[in-house]
Order: structure tokens, then sequence, then C-alpha cells
């Protein structure tokens, strides 16, 4: 890979990525909606924006987004961008189908005319609420907004390998996390910054039962890495066994209470128990199998203890440098 294009370049996974393959000397441009106005973005929080070419677009503006991929000469690509907060498909249904569908469609385009390789990131929500241990070929399930979105941009992504012989790689991970996620409607950034405000985050009785696997996101991006490399390499000798989909996940499997109890225990307070809000139906349980991944020479390296005492170390000292 050389120019490599990421997808949603200005959200917490894209961002970590296009860090990644900019350090390995590759050529990278990212495209997302809106352009980051301000310092409280993760490409500058990790430095990424030094050396990316950062272009401003709607995917769903399909004309406009095959000009660019044919005028940069864009070689590979990371398709990261969707709607990733599952609460915004019960508040904004229509923006999440929209979001998570045409823009893989305009990239899954690109690729078919083109024929450039790519990575499309979906996620572990396609198994829905219906399966608590789930591995790859465990069936999709509709679910929520968010969900059946995923679902059908995993469907969509399958399809056009299949039917066109692309070189497209469906990965869905686990629930991702680490330093310069900003998204306060998850459980591990609002419960530090909760912490570092010298608040007791709250536990609803429901919710801290939700079990979740886990992966810290410098797994991740070695994951990613692996997975399309390999996949590459292997669709080369014309007989690749390594296929579409795989899931990422960790050794890290955790209830929300348990998870909540151990950030607390970093900042030595504890959490609130709080009656539940009954504000949002959640999957209860998720377990995700990975042993295609595993199989193939790659295992996670950071534990959970580290992963959560890198990331609050990282808020602290965010924290007091904008003093907020």
């Amino acid at each position: 890979m050389s120019r490599v294009l990421v997808t949603g370049v200005t959200g917490f996974i894209g961002a970590h990525v296009a860090k990644h393959l900019i350090k390995e000397g590759n050529d990278v441009f990212g495209v997302a909606r809106t352009l980051p106005a301000m310092a409280y973005n993760p490409l500058y929080l990790l430095d990424t924006i030094e050396g990316l070419h950062l272009t401003g677009m709607d995917l769903c503006d399909y004309n406009r987004f095959q000009d660019y991929i044919q005028s940069q000469k864009i070689e590979a690509i990371y398709h990261f961008a969707s709607q990733s907060v599952v609460s915004q498909g019960l508040i904004g249904p229509y923006n999440t189908f929209r979001n998570n569908t045409l823009a893989t469609l305009s990239v899954l385009e690109a690729c078919r005319i083109h024929k450039i390789p790519s990575l499309i990131f979906t996620s572990d929500k396609v198994y829905g609420p219906d399966h608590s241990v789930v591995s790859e070929d465990s069936p999709y399930s509709v679910g929520s907004t968010y969900e059946s979105s995923k679902v059908i941009q995993d469907v969509m992504a399958l399809s056009y390998e299949k039917t066109f012989d692309m070189q497209s790689m469906v990965v869905r991970s686990c629930n991702v996390y680490g330093p310069a996620d900003l998204e306060m409607s998850r459980v591990i950034p609002d419960t530090i910054v909760s912490c570092i405000e010298g608040k007791k985050p709250l536990l609803e009785e429901s919710k801290g039962r939700m079990i979740r696997t886990y992966i810290y996101i410098d797994d991740l991006v070695s994951a990613l890495h692996h997975v399309f490399c390999k996949y590459l390499e292997c669709m080369k000798d014309g007989s690749c066994s390594f296929l579409s989909p795989v899931n990422v996940g960790s050794h890290n499997v955790i209830s929300t209470g348990e998870l909540k109890r151990k950030i607390c225990d970093l900042f030595s307070t504890e959490p609130e128990l709080v009656p539940d809000s009954g504000s949002m139906k959640e999957i209860g349980s998720q377990i995700v199998q990975w042993h295609k991944l595993e199989n193939s020479g790659w295992s996670p390296q950071i534990s959970l203890d580290e992963g959560l005492d890198n990331t609050s170390h990282w808020w602290v000292e965010w924290w007091e440098k904008y003093k907020l």
C-alpha cells in the first residue's frame, strides 16, 4: 500500500489508523463530512493532522467522491465513515441509515470501478441481541436502527465482494477504547471524566449487568493492519482461505458494572448505584469470538488493566492541559 484513503478520519478509530499508516510510510489521504474546526478532535490530539492530506466531503455525494478517488490515484481504502453511536440510531434514524449505507455504497462502487482493495469496518452489533456468544458464522439479527444499519452495510460489502470478485475485507469489531475517544455516550470516557470531575459515576443496575468484549485501540490498529495485509497477500496467490468477514476481539470480557468499578479504583472512588432509567434497550450480553484472526497468527498485547490505566492517564493529562 502507498496512497491510502481513510474515510471517517476525524473519528476516534480513523485518526488512530491514519497515524499508524503515516508512520509506516504511506501517503495517507483522509476524508470526513465536516472538518475539525478546533483542537478538540482526535486528529489534533494525536498529532495525526501532520502529514495527512485532509479533505471535507460527504461520501453520499457520489460523483464528487468518484472524481476524488480517480484524481488522487487512491490505491487502498480503510472505510470507517459511519454513524458510530448506538443511541443516535434512535434519535436520528434517517441519518443513521443514510450515513451507514449510502456512504458505504459510494466506497464499494469506487472500489469496483477502479479495482481498489478495501477494508470495510462494521461492528459486532450486526449479530444483534439474539446471541450472547458470536463468531463469524453467527447469523445476522435485526435489532435497533443502529444495529440494522450495520447489517445492511455488512451485507452490501459481502455482496460486492462475492458478485464482482473484489478485494474487500469486512471486519466486525468488538467495543474499542483508548486515548482520544471523546464520545461521552461510551462508558469508558464517560466514567473517567466523571472521576476527574470529582463526581461518582452513575451505575444503573440493569446496564451494570451487560457484558461486552473490549479491545484497546493500539491492538485494534494492529489487528486491522494484520488482517488487510494478510488478506491482500492471500489474494495474490489466487487460492485465499483467509476470507471475509473477520471478527476482531480480545480476552477482555467484562460486565459494565465491573468495568466502571475498575476505572473508579484508579481514582480511589466508587460508582453510585441509581435506578434504571429505561432510556434505551441495549444488547444484554455479547462475547465476540475471534478464532479466525487468532489462527492467522495475531493476538492482542494490551490487557484491560493496562489499557484502562493508559486511557485514564491520557485523560488526566489532556484535562489539565486544556483546563477543562
